[in-house]
């Protein structure tokens, strides 16, 4: 009889992974592009949402600098006035 190997086999979870890493997330992905589909959105969205936001800034910008124009409202007149007498 011959003698075999008795040791106990080495459990999957230990062998490292083949698996591709998600270049968003950073986690394994399964996808055949290598990217979560969720990840892919989010990386096209990622320009568009700057462009929103250097919208948004120009656009609150011009509403305080169009306000700063305007003057001082009629309340804010009557306070100065009424604070300058006392």
């Amino acid at each position: 009889m011959s003698l075999q190997n008795n040791r106990k086999p080495e459990p999957l979870l230990n062998q490292p992974s083949v698996g591709r890493v998600c270049p968003v997330c950073g986690k394994k992905s399964y996808s055949l592009t290598g990217i979560h589909p969720q990840c892919a959105v989010q990386q096209a969205d990622a320009p568009r949402q700057r462009q929103l936001a250097v919208a948004k800034r120009h656009e609150r910008d011009l509403a305080e600098r169009a306000k700063a124009a305007a003057g001082p409202t009629p309340k804010k007149i009557s306070k100065l006035h009424s604070a300058a007498s006392s």
